[in-house]
Formats: C-alpha cells, sequence, structure tokens
C-alpha cells in the first residue's frame, strides 16, 4: 500500500467520512470514529500548512466547505496527543475490520496512515504539541 498525500483524494476521504457521521442510520462507534477522524485530518492539515507558510489557501478552501464549517469549533479547539492519535488509529483499524463495505474499508485503511505520517512529519513528540 502506498500512502496517499494527494489533497484532493484527502479531501475525498473527508467527504466519506464526513457522509458517515451525519448519517443518522450509521451506529454511533462508528459515526463517532468517522467525525473524530474528520476533525483531527483538519486540523493537522491546519498545521501542516501554518509550518509550510500556504495557510491561506487552506482557509480560503475550509472557510467555503460547508462540511467543514459544520465542526469549525472543533476543528480550532482539538488538542491532538499521541494518546489521541494512537487511539484514533485503533479505532479507525476496528472499524476497517468490522467493515464489510470495500469502499469505506478502503478509506479508513487509507487516512489511519495519513494521519499518523502528518503527525510525524510536524515534528511533535511525547504528546507536546504547539496548538
Amino acid at each position: 500500500m502506498r500512502l496517499i498525500t494527494d489533497m484532493d483524494a484527502i479531501d475525498s476521504y473527508v467527504k466519506t467520512l464526513y457522509d458517515i457521521w451525519m448519517d443518522k442510520k450509521e451506529s454511533p462507534r462508528e459515526r463517532k470514529v468517522c467525525r473524530q477522524a474528520h476533525i483531527t485530518i483538519r486540523r493537522l492539515e491546519i498545521l501542516w500548512t501554518k509550518d509550510k507558510g500556504t495557510w491561506d489557501v487552506l482557509k480560503q478552501k475550509l472557510d467555503a466547505s460547508p462540511m467543514d464549517t459544520v465542526v469549525k469549533n472543533d476543528i480550532n479547539g482539538i488538542k491532538i496527543t499521541d494518546d489521541m492519535i494512537t487511539n484514533l488509529n485503533i479505532s479507525l483499524a476496528k472499524l476497517q475490520l468490522d467493515c464489510k463495505d470495500e469502499d469505506r474499508k478502503y478509506v479508513y485503511r487509507m487516512v489511519s496512515p495519513f494521519i499518523i505520517f502528518v503527525f510525524i512529519c510536524l515534528g511533535y513528540k511525547a504528546g507536546i504539541l504547539g496548538n
């Protein structure tokens, strides 16, 4: 498996996560994990773009995105720690194992390493994040 870092692909995965957590017919566990993954990915993207000097482009995209404005306060307020990343990835792995839908299973399989990759690239260690 190859790590996907293409932002259009990531946006597609976040859209799938959003569709799942907004669907009241989905299980509460799956909705909670997908919402957490959506918020975490967007927060990591913000930290990444601020670090790389491309924040303005992402800010315009997020402000124009209805799926991201719904959780804007959560995105801005989330504190990312080692434990949170670990627990989220364990939950995504469990969803992947339990999932019958191949497209959904693929999304879970792709977002998990992306979250870990960006977290590590940001260089934060031992749960100390400069959010």
